[in-house]
């Protein structure tokens, strides 16, 4: 932009003539997108900075607490300002949707259980567990969403392309384990990790690709390309006669070495899928079939005075590059560090999270590291685990910084969290243990955005009052100031209050109230930051959770008659949610005995009413429209 002409003697600035970068400081203070589109519309000057740049500076300074995916032009960051706060808006409304999603009929027979009873004919009737992964991908305009599920032996994928200006819509993708061998429950899928990086694809394609492991001990990478979707290309064996690798129980990459950790029940093997031929070997059967064999491998079982007595590994999460986070079951000290260096494998006990010498035997469940860099005093290396309790907690490890927090549900304190999933590093989501039910947390520190500063000022206070399960003191306002004062700094009674954790507390959520709801979550997935779905492992089904503002707009296109016998039905659930409280450790139980209010979500959204200021109450109301009025007590 040319530098702007002096100021006449009549006049000062004006927003025509002033510097671009005056202007990006400008918007840097705005607080929603609704000002800085008003502000575009005052020239074509202004509306040529803002559309040049400004949407991009606006979105970086209030979203930064999350990684948004990739945007190609100076357009898109515009739409992705739409995005971020109209999902902003619905996760703080509740304004959710969830959909069950279901295999056709030819894909939902399970094989017979042979590994239990070579004579049994009769096929498991026991649900399988879902294991999902996602991943966000551009293809030059096409911003695409992989996913990819494991359901018993068998493989499911969805392709979900974004192209602008037309409608979005699924390629689906399947592959029975029954065709190449595999059976129910010995060949079960029990993790799935797609290879987000195309480096260390195998071969010279650049498709994606996903490694799985397997109840049996078999960890391959399979090919996520719809021509060649479940081809098995290269397998992670153990060392002949070695008797680790029984049972994968989770894995996990390192994006900068090229590594791969596989944990059994006993032990950890690692694998390198650097692009060198001499790591590949073949099978002497006249198979001729690719195999790698381990780098590294250390059994934890074998080194209880290292690590302590466990029942067994859970989860493995990389920290860093040399250091690998492990949860165990049933252990004095249920976390543990695996470092490795040149000459030996370090394990050591992570310090905050040990016993301090009780005998009590403890389990942690899931483990999820967190980028903290971002944030003053944060080490960028935090660790989210969830633990037998019902607590999960946030650590850093290594210092003694302020990101040192407990979370627990208020509401139901005992139930663990069998899965976590963050949304950048404002919210989180965990998965319950014991039932299909999702528990969203807020992280509760500042936010760059709130939706409710869009909405009028006004001196009433957040409605419906929240009525938290946990006994916490209503806050209180001393100033009954209508308007907001920005040139002082101080808001109007309504805007101050919505930003509080009391008015903003956290929520449960029933994912298949109908039918398996005892089904627990199994796996949580998101394609990125600000994919509009998260994705919901249960027993037999995948759920999809998708925001309210896409909803309406995602009507896919049909699949190719190819891909119609493994494309799945899905079925809209009308979801119960719940408040929850602020979410923090409850330390005495006796203050956590209130029965929250339930509300139901209704089949439809209500009409248009012709009252415009019952249409202002519908906006400024804590719940989304399809949740206002439909409640039980």
């Amino acid at each position: 932009m040319a530098d702007p002409q002096p100021p006449s003697s009549s006049g000062g600035f004006s927003l025509t003539n002033m510097p671009a970068d005056v202007i990006y400081n400008i918007l840097e203070h705005i607080d929603t997108a609704q000002g800085v589109a008003r502000l575009s519309r005052t020239s074509r000057t202004m509306n040529h900075v803002i559309e040049e740049k400004g949407w991009r500076i606006w979105v970086k300074s209030r979203f930064t607490l999350f990684n948004p995916s990739a945007v190609l032009s100076n357009k898109e960051w515009a739409e992705r300002a739409r995005v971020l706060t109209a999902q902003s808006r619905d996760w703080d409304r509740r304004g959710v949707l969830v959909k069950i999603l279901t295999p056709p009929p030819s894909q939902q027979i399970r094989a017979p259980l042979q590994a239990n009873n070579q004579n049994n004919n009769q096929n498991q009737s026991i649900p399988c567990n879902i294991l999902v992964d996602a991943y966000h991908h551009r293809l030059g305009q096409d911003a695409q969403e992989l996913v990819f599920w494991g359901a018993g032996e068998d493989v499911f994928g969805m392709l979900r392309h974004n192209i602008p200006n037309s409608r979005p819509w699924d390629e689906w993708m399947g592959s029975r384990g029954a065709k190449i061998g595999y059976s129910s429950g010995r060949d079960d899928i029990t993790a799935v990790s797609i290879l987000k990086d195309v480096r260390y694809n195998y071969g010279p394609t650049d498709d994606y690709q996903v490694l799985v492991g397997r109840a049996s001990g078999k960890l391959h990478m399979m090919s996520m390309a719809t021509h060649n979707f479940g081809k098995q290309l290269v397998e992670f064996r153990e060392p002949s006669l070695s008797g680790i690798q029984r049972n994968i129980q989770a894995v996990d990459f390192n994006y900068q070495l090229g590594l791969i950790a596989a944990a059994t029940k006993e032990g950890i093997l690692t694998y390198s899928t650097k692009p060198d031929e001499e790591l590949i070997r073949h099978s002497s059967d006249g198979t001729r079939e690719p195999y790698i064999l381990p780098v590294n491998s250390v059994v934890l079982k074998a080194n209880p005075a290292g690590c302590g007595r466990f029942d067994f590994i859970r989860q493995v999460k990389y920290v860093n590059e040399d250091t690998l986070a492990v949860s165990l079951n049933s252990a004095h000290n249920p976390i543990q560090y695996v470092k490795y260096t040149p000459d030996r494998v370090h394990t050591s006990s992570a310090a905050k999270m040990s016993n301090d010498g009780s005998r009590e035997l403890r389990t942690a469940r899931a483990l999820l590291p967190l980028n903290m860099s971002s944030f003053a005093s944060g080490s960028g290396k935090s660790l989210l685990s969830s633990w037998d309790d019902g607590t999960v907690q946030l650590q850093d490890i290594r210092t003694r910084s302020r990101f040192d927090m407990v979370f627990q549900d208020n509401f139901d304190l005992a139930t663990p969290i069998s899965a976590l999933l963050t949304r950048g590093t404002e919210q989180f989501f965990g998965g319950s243990a014991q039932s299909s039910v999702l528990k969203v947390f807020d992280y509760r520190w500042p936010k760059g955005y709130y939706h409710t500063d869009a909405l009028a000022c006004g001196n009433d206070t957040p409605y419906p009052v929240s009525h938290p399960p946990v006994i916490v003191k209503e806050p209180y306002f001393r100033s009954d100031r209508l308007r907001c004062k920005h040139a002082h700094g101080k808001p109007c009674r309504w805007h101050a209050l919505s930003k509080l954790d009391y008015h903003r507390p956290n929520f449960n959520m029933w994912l298949n109230p109908k039918q398996n709801n005892l089904s627990p979550v199994y796996s949580l997935a998101m394609a990125s930051d600000d994919s509009a779905s998260v994705f919901a492992g249960l027993g037999g089904r995948l759920a999809e959770i998708t925001v309210r503002h896409y909803y309406p707009h995602y009507n896919p296109r049909e699949s190719s008659k190819l891909a119609r016998n493994v494309k799945h039905s899905s079925q809209l659930q009308m979801v119960s949610v719940i408040d929850t409280g602020p979410g923090f450790l409850v330390t005495d139980p006796a203050r956590s005995a209130r029965m929250p209010i339930i509300r139901r979500q209704a089949k439809r959204a209500p009409p248009l009413h012709p009252d415009p200021d019952f249409e202002a109450w519908t906006s400024r109301h804590r719940f989304d429209t399809w949740l206002q009025g439909r409640r039980d007590s």
